[in-house]
């Protein structure tokens, strides 16, 4: 995570996201600072083609770009995009949190209560998010939909276990707080790191606090345009003097398991799910190392499951013309507590024109 404090609180807004980079963020623009000066950022266009969970993109917004560009073809980041990125001044408010405890239409769908319930959350919070999700649909207007939608989105990951839970796991959980298991079945662990508070917590405590936590991510800074598109198809489109490349890493967490819960609960209808290629296969970077030949400086994020530093730089340099090539590796676990590899390393690859300053 960022050391600056009010980057750090921007980027906090964004729900917890599978090879996010929070806790990257300072080493990513310190790398590229080091090839392209912070003092002529104000005058650069940056995109971010894969956005994922938005923390490159607050950083990109808050750093001073002239112009920054985000796209991702999945629903859950463009809402992402819409509520932080793309929104200067809209706040949530108690208001908002008076409307979405409105109580229920008698007809009204309660979905997650009969589905989820109590094999993924408790009752009690499948109720809530019952009620906030219905009156989160009625909302007409796009900025204040996507933000009730990434508020519901964080009281989600308050209701489970792990934030990175995919659902089942959280049913032992879900079934002590419903009487239904006995509190000896639970890892004493659980009592001992937090969870159990946070699992307790009313519900009321819990919407106040991801309130603020949304809030914070809320600020003027870059202007931002949003893209839902493949990004192979569009980076031919657009012209940026920075690219900030992070696609799926072969062999690795995919995003459309990882967030099939949430997929379904929150974006179901707006886009379809579908494995992206880049997780089958290396090859995948090829066809978009040549979709940003018109762009000066590439910027490469990646992880070394599939392939290590030197092997990354060959394909990179493979593609790269006149631009210099520069490779940087760090040791990193995206997910710590499920982490296998104790080599795993993220890769950072430079690909500029300018060269070194």
């Amino acid at each position: 995570m960022s050391t600056n404090p009010a980057l750090r609180r921007r980027q906090l807004a964004t729900p917890s996201y599978f090879g996010g980079k929070l806790s990257l963020t300072d080493w990513i623009s310190g790398t590229v600072a080091r090839h392209v000066p912070r003092s002529t950022w104000p005058q650069l266009t940056f995109i971010d083609a894969f956005l994922g969970g938005g923390a490159i993109g607050v950083w990109a917004k808050s750093a001073g770009f002239k112009k920054v560009q985000v796209n991702d073809c999945s629903a859950r980041s463009c809402v992402i995009a819409q509520a932080l990125l793309d929104n200067p001044d809209l706040k949530l408010s108690k208001t908002d949190l008076l409307y979405l405890n409105q109580p229920l239409p008698r007809n009204a769908p309660r979905l997650i209560e009969s589905c989820y319930a109590p094999a993924v959350f408790s009752t009690r919070h499948a109720q809530r998010l019952d009620q906030w999700l219905y009156w989160a649909q009625q909302v007409q207007h796009p900025t204040r939909k996507a933000l009730y939608l990434i508020w519901i989105w964080h009281c989600i990951n308050a209701f489970l276990c792990f934030p990175t839970s995919r659902g089942t796991s959280n049913g032992p959980y879900a079934g002590a707080l419903d009487g239904l298991k006995s509190w000896d079945s639970i890892n004493p662990k659980r009592f001992k790191d937090g969870t159990m508070d946070r699992l307790l917590t009313p519900p009321l405590a819990i919407q106040q606090a991801k309130l603020n936590t949304v809030n914070q991510g809320i600020f003027t800074g870059s202007p931002v345009e949003i893209y839902q598109a493949d990004a192979v198809a569009l980076l031919p489109q657009l012209w940026a003097d920075i690219v900030y490349l992070d696609p799926p890493y072969t062999g690795t967490q995919r995003y459309e398991e990882g967030f099939a819960l949430v997929d379904k609960l929150l974006f179901s209808g707006q886009q379809p799910i579908s494995i992206t290629d880049f997780s089958a296969s290396v090859d995948t970077l090829h066809a978009l190392l040549d979709s940003v030949q018109h762009i000066p400086t590439w910027v490469l994020s990646y992880g070394n499951k599939a392939i290590d530093l030197e092997g990354l730089l060959a394909v990179v340099q493979s593609h790269a013309q006149n631009r210099q090539v520069f490779g940087y590796s760090k040791a990193y676990s995206h997910m710590r507590h499920v982490a296998k590899r104790q080599d795993n390393q993220e890769l950072l690859i430079i690909a500029t024109e300018r060269g070194l300053p």
